[in-house]
């Protein structure tokens, strides 16, 4: 059995703990980094989101 993580978001959080985080995930992901303030919050980001189901 795989496990599939579609999303997930961390805010207000270093590198290394962002790292931390993946590292303890059970299946392989991607870290998407962005500068406080400029991250994932916004509705546009969303929309370029494709959706899977």
């Amino acid at each position: 059995m795989s496990t599939v993580v579609d999303y997930d978001q961390l805010e207000g959080v270093s590198v290394q703990q962002a790292v931390a985080w993946a590292s303890q995930q059970k299946c392989p992901v991607t870290l998407y980094l962005y500068d406080e303030g400029s991250g994932t919050t916004s509705e546009d980001h969303f929309r370029a989101v494709g959706n899977r189901f």
